[in-house]
């Protein structure tokens, strides 16, 4: 095994890109850091630090639930960046930290959450390997 195949371009990954031929969303583009980047890493742990006793387990672990608001929260946060292509009542919906809370924030819109994420993974392995091998894949 090339050690150099699972080397990241970590400042790449934090800086973000455009993501398009999102599955599910025809038209859309996502710009996203990804999900291995500092920002977002930086993010998660520091809303972790934070946890007082009532979001831990018995058995010391986060509850569940929490750990699904805060990655809620890393989206909304962190890792979107702005968007092309969405619409609301079939008008376009401009990116804004504000127009984007509830479609992070709300779990009824977790599926439009996943894409998201989706899109930060790409970022992440397009940003993983040697550039050469990367370029022509």
């Amino acid at each position: 095994m090339d050690i150099l195949d699972i080397k990241q371009d970590r400042a790449a990954i934090d800086a973000g890109d455009w993501v398009d031929n999102i599955p599910g969303l025809p038209g859309v583009r996502l710009k996203v850091r990804g999900t291995a980047g500092d920002t977002a890493e930086n993010l998660r742990d520091a809303k972790l630090r934070a946890l007082g006793p009532d979001a831990i387990n018995v058995d010391g672990g986060v509850k569940d639930e929490v750990v699904e608001r805060i990655a809620r929260e890393v989206l909304h946060e962190a890792i979107l960046l702005d968007w092309d292509g969405i619409e609301s009542g079939g008008k376009p919906l401009p990116y804004s930290l504000e127009a984007a809370r509830p479609l992070c924030l709300d779990k009824n819109f977790k599926n439009f959450q996943d894409k998201i994420t989706w899109a930060a993974a790409k970022v992440v392995r397009i940003n993983t390997g040697k550039r050469e091998a990367l370029e022509k894949n």
